[in-house]
């Protein structure tokens, strides 16, 4: 069998193999620079081929820790009625709010439009409470770097993160870190997971969403559902 029948059996092209590989470039934190570097490698074919047959060998580099354990068995309550994000995540403090906050609410300054258009019209179901871990970042990392050093499934969802910034509604010392940005990772629809960030800034909370292979720098912290 010819190579080209081999491709067409196995329903992939080289088109399809050379976006598998920006995919995966993308993943472990590349950029599309990073993609074409690797795609126009010389003799890239001939060490895809090699590895395939057996006649080269992989040899894993092992890579420095990303995270610190920081705090561990943080219980998050169960959701007894279903939690509507739109009726929580209200900016309410500045000249953009949309209700005047009152005592004892969570002071939110800023939610980003791309917080709005994935996650507002969500509602988080009934469910048990969870526990989560806060660790902290000892080097850049993403979702995938998280995912893999610690090898369990770490999304909460939205009805947890506003639990813990009710716990500190106007900032101070709490589990959250407000000199940093606070990140949890969340499905934006069915397969889709983005990072959600949470920073106090003088006057309130600021909510941000962003893709799930954005890079997060040292000090930042990343909360992960362990159970």
């Amino acid at each position: 069998m010819s190579a080209k029948s081999a491709l067409v059996e196995t329903g992939m092209t080289l088109a399809q193999i050379g976006q598998k590989i920006v995919y995966a470039v993308r993943d472990h934190g590349g950029t599309d620079d990073d993609a074409t570097t690797v795609l126009t490698k010389a003799g890239l074919a001939d060490d895809i081929a090699n590895l395939i047959l057996g006649r080269s060998k992989v040899v894993p580099i092992e890579s420095p820790k990303v995270l610190q354990l920081k705090q561990a068995g943080i219980a998050i309550p169960a959701v007894t009625e279903n939690f509507v994000v739109a009726d929580h995540f209200q900016v309410n403090m500045g000249i953009h709010a949309e209700r005047l906050w009152e005592k004892g609410q969570v002071k939110i300054s800023y939610i980003s439009e791309n917080f709005q258009r994935h996650y507002l019209s969500q509602v988080v179901s009934i469910r048990d409470g969870y526990i989560v871990s806060c660790h902290k970042f000892d080097n850049k990392a993403n979702y995938s770097a998280i995912r893999t050093e610690l090898g369990v499934d770490i999304e909460t969802d939205l009805a947890a993160l506003y639990h813990l910034i009710g716990l500190q509604p106007e900032g101070g010392a709490g589990i959250l870190d407000i000199g940093y940005v606070n990140i949890v990772y969340v499905m934006a629809q069915p397969g889709v997971v983005m990072a959600v960030s949470v920073r106090w800034r003088v006057d309130g909370w600021e909510i941000t969403s962003y893709d799930r292979s954005v890079q997060f720098n040292p000090g930042h912290e990343v909360l992960t559902r362990n159970s």
